[in-house]
């Protein structure tokens, strides 16, 4: 199952991987979501949600691999907002995270053979956030993540009967960690949680039991940076892992029988496809593949298979036809006023500098930007500007304390790092200290805004993207604090 905008909108494939052989499954007018995607355990069905113009309301539907109309699974709910899609390995059994004006309501579908709905039940329903909707092998629990301890993006986990609705168990790790599921076990019968928490100050895996509170938190080497739970393999005996350090991946397995890190010898860059709470993340497929999109910033985006022992390239499944090679993207670290290391990424046109510069801040706040293909930053490149783009504080991946120092103080210390990061481009005769512009969007958009603002000595201009411009909340803590 792919998504890509190869037609020029994305639209849905299926991907034969035994041939190689990929087909177009939708022809969506609007195109179809390129995140939170499901497909069906048999590998007969699609699921997304079917919103109307990109608003990101409407209803999920189900489309069959083979074509044909897409299939409206709930259709006498009120339009909703998605928030997570699971399956059991058995296939008789769905689950459903949306968002309605009566607040978040977690749903099990049962499935008969052909994969028709026969009955819905609403399990849990809370004004507080909650996302995800993950089922055991068997069909029996699922788990969520919810705030309901804390009000904000700190969670714990819970796991609900996925028949009654009744509570079996919740982990949480005090109200300044977050704890998150990530797969229940694939063995029917096993009805442990594979997941990860923060109450370290990084994050690292945990392997829980709801039903008896039994916990194992991984005997993992002393390393600094988040040590990502990715997936669990068919026979239940390995787990992929990634450790994730100065916007830097690098893939392990662990060997649950002989408690044994592994590091995989894969091509460098970046492994998952991160769009918020939202992601696609490598997985182990059941002929000892590991398959995952990769790109880094000479390469576009691409479907892989990896050795699961060895992280070697095995093939590329799915890849952009005729797209000329990148600019490589080098790490670089700075230093803010306040003394904070910060990194960000850089790539330069060919020739000796300085150059114009475009300075780019990304979204979220609480998400990073690794080693990446950009078609924007090619461009820019392609037009003779050097683009770098930073991991100011707030981005997430160097720990919770560089993630949270923003809250309730939003722009003061983005703002620091922005400016300098201007220095430091100068200082190594990169950038022209009058042709600097600023571009972001989202939360970057805003991040823009505010530099020109703040500081429109220090800028050539800017070009700011679906902007964040009319903070409700934020906007007393940013006049207040700066």
């Amino acid at each position: 199952m792919l998504v890509s905008d190869k037609s020029g909108t994305f639209q849905l494939y299926a991907v034969d991987r035994t041939t190689e052989a990929s087909q177009q499954i939708t022809n969506d007018e609007e195109g179809v979501p390129y995140f939170n995607v499901a497909l069906s355990p048999d590998g007969r069905f699609f699921h997304y949600l079917k919103d109307t113009k990109g608003d990101e309301k409407g209803h999920v539907v189900r489309q069959h691999c083979a074509g044909g109309p897409p299939e409206d699974i709930t259709p006498d709910l009120p339009h909703y907002n998605l928030r997570g899609i699971g399956f059991a390995a058995n296939n008789r059994r769905m689950a459903l995270t949306i968002v309605t004006e009566a607040g978040y309501q977690l749903y099990s579908l049962d499935l008969d053979a052909t994969d028709q709905v026969q009955e819905r039940r609403l399990l849990y329903q809370d004004k507080a956030e909650f996302w995800q909707a993950e089922l055991s092998a068997d069909g029996t629990l699922v788990a969520v993540r919810s705030t309901r301890r804390t009000g904000s993006r700190l969670y714990c986990t819970v796991v609900f009967d996925a028949v009654t609705g009744a509570e079996v168990g919740e982990l949480w790790d005090g109200p300044e960690a977050s704890v998150t599921p990530t797969c229940f076990s694939p063995l029917p019968g096993d009805q442990r949680v594979l997941g990860m928490s923060s109450k370290s100050g990084q994050k690292r895996p945990y392997l829980w039991h709801p039903r008896t509170q039994e916990r194992t938190d991984l005997a993992l080497p002393d390393m600094e940076g988040d040590m990502l739970a990715w997936d669990w393999s068919p026979d239940g005996k390995t787990l992929l892992l990634c450790h994730l350090h100065w916007a830097q991946q690098q893939l392990f397995t662990y060997d649950l029988t002989s408690s044994t890190l592994n590091k995989l010898d894969h091509p460098d860059g970046s492994y998952d496809l991160s769009v918020g709470p939202f992601g696609s993340f490598p997985h182990f497929v059941s002929d000892g593949c590991i398959v995952s999109v990769w790109k880094n910033g000479a390469n576009p985006m691409q479907v892989v298979e990896l050795d699961d022992r060895t992280g070697n390239k095995i093939r590329t499944l799915f890849g952009p036809e005729h797209v000329p090679p990148g600019r490589p993207w080098h790490s670089v670290t700075f230093t803010s006023a306040d003394g904070t290391p910060f990194q960000g990424w850089l790539v330069t046109p060919e020739g000796s500098g300085p150059f114009p510069t475009i300075l780019n801040m990304h979204g979220g706040p609480h998400t990073a930007v690794t080693d990446n293909f950009s078609p924007l930053a090619q461009s820019w490149v392609d037009h003779g500007f050097a683009f770098c783009t930073i991991n100011y504080r707030g981005s997430t991946g160097f720990g919770d304390a560089f993630k949270s120092q923003i809250w309730g103080n939003l722009g003061h210390y983005e703002l620091m790092d922005m400016v300098a990061a201007r220095n430091w481009l100068i200082n190594q005769q990169i950038a022209q200290p009058k042709a600097i512009f600023l571009n972001g969007g989202s939360y970057g958009g805003y991040l823009t805004l505010w530099g020109l603002a703040r500081r429109p000595d220090l800028w050539a201009g800017g070009i700011a993207t679906v902007a964040i411009a009319d903070w409700g909340c934020g906007a007393p803590y940013v006049s207040a604090q700066n």
